[in-house]
């Protein structure tokens, strides 16, 4: 079993602020107050004129979409450079559109960039700090082992499902859950197993994680009545079936 930790001695984990700020690429830069915090957008120049028009209007909108649409169409597969400079131009006029960094994203992303497509998800979030992005970020940082920083995103995402569809907030569920396994938190691991199944359904993997999490807490009894109450209705075909039968011999084995 886990040993168990002080925890006074555990480090604070990370304010959703100080996850998705980040430190200026360059000497221009505008401080962003959003719903999330206190962001930093970078700039190509001095932010004189945002500051003093902070919104785009319906003419530079259309223009930006437009310069966005030449952008898209400059794209060739193994030829992106192109197409890369073009969205870094439109990022570079329109700083308070987010589609150009969207654009960047998604193609550094593509690349396996990773370091850049964090950059450029940072800063779309900055101008547009949607439920929808903030799911991109945390589904880029759990997969690269920054399991604090994508629970403090996930926490928070869990924590508004309201402002999602269910089943995109049923997927952020099962992948805080794996986050929160990995960091050893097995407590807030049943308390979130548990809250999914009343938004998402009795789904085998919220059982198993809510059994899995109840025995690394060392909450045999209810890891064990919990597993013998669901396994009635344990499909052989269902791909965990193989994990439900190992989850049932660590409770034999149990104290």
């Amino acid at each position: 079993m886990d040993q168990p930790c002080d925890p006074s001695s555990a480090p604070s984990p990370p304010t959703l602020e100080a996850v998705l700020r980040q430190p200026p690429r360059g000497p221009f830069f505008l401080e962003m107050d959003t719903p999330l915090g206190r962001l930093r957008l970078d700039l190509a120049g001095p932010p004189d004129g945002i500051l003093a028009s902070p919104r785009m209007t319906d003419d530079q909108v259309a223009a930006a979409e437009a310069e966005w649409q030449r952008a898209r169409a400059l794209y060739q597969p193994g030829a992106h450079a192109a197409s890369e400079q073009a969205m870094r131009e439109i990022v570079s006029r329109y700083p308070l559109w987010g589609k150009g960094h969207g654009a960047l994203y998604d193609l550094h992303r593509f690349l396996e960039q990773w370091a850049e497509a964090e950059y450029h998800l940072k800063q779309l979030i900055a101008v547009a700090p949607t439920w929808e992005h903030l799911k991109l970020l945390a589904d880029l940082l759990g997969p690269r082992g920054r399991t604090e920083e994508a629970a403090v995103v996930q926490e928070h995402l869990w924590a508004h499902r309201q402002d999602a569809p269910a089943e995109s907030a049923c997927d952020v569920a099962r992948n805080f859950l794996v986050t929160l396994h990995r960091l050893r938190r097995h407590r807030r691991m049943v308390e979130l197993a548990v809250a999914a199944q009343e938004v998402c359904g009795e789904q085998p993997v919220l059982v198993y994680q809510q059994v899995l999490g109840l025995l690394r807490d060392d909450q045999h009894a209810a890891a064990r009545a919990r597993f013998a109450e669901f396994e009635p209705r344990l499909d052989p075909q269902d791909p965990l079936y193989g994990q439900f039968l190992k989850l049932k011999q660590a409770l034999a084995a149990a104290p």
